[in-house]
């Protein structure tokens, strides 16, 4: 990684994207599969579009944060640990005290679920609550079935927290 952001300066996006592939080398394959086999479909056609354009328009990763970020947190696991510093100051999940959701996704394979929870029960909130769905990393969020597994369980989070 340092000979990486001493060669280049930033991480180029086509870098970030092609390490991203490397974790799952046939999902570029199983892409190819979905759009052929179901080409027919506009519906599926206009968000298999989207999501390419989306996964395609990355920005490059700043060279000197990205060092930090990966020796602190994959590395070292300082954030774990108990001795990530940021601006001068160690963060102690267990000091936590705000209201904590944690949301993660089964099939995440960039964020791994049993890591995301791992991280939610190191926090010491009294008030925290884990949802982990049948998904994967982005899908969670915008994938179809988005709208019917997350928004309304953070919805319904939120409005038991919001006072009224």
């Amino acid at each position: 990684m340092d000979v990486y952001v001493d060669a280049l300066g930033n991480i180029p996006a086509p870098l970030l994207n092609t390490t991203f592939n490397m974790v799952r080398p046939t999902n570029e394959l199983v892409q190819a599969l979905n759009y052929w086999e179901r080409g027919e479909d506009e519906g599926f056609m206009r968000r298999f579009a989207a999501m390419q354009i989306w996964l395609n328009d990355s920005t490059p990763f700043p060279g000197e944060a990205f060092r930090k970020y990966i020796k602190d947190f994959y590395q070292r696991n300082l954030l774990v640990q108990g001795r990530l510093e940021v601006g001068g100051r160690r963060i102690d999940l267990g000091a936590i005290r705000a209201l904590v959701l944690t949301i993660a996704a089964r099939q995440d394979h960039i964020a791994p679920w049993r890591s995301v929870t791992l991280l939610h029960d190191l926090v010491g909130s009294a008030d925290r609550d884990v949802i982990v769905l049948e998904s994967g990393h982005i899908g969670l969020v915008i994938g179809a079935s988005a709208q019917t597994m997350l928004w309304p369980r953070l919805g319904d989070w939120l409005a038991a927290r919001s006072g009224g």
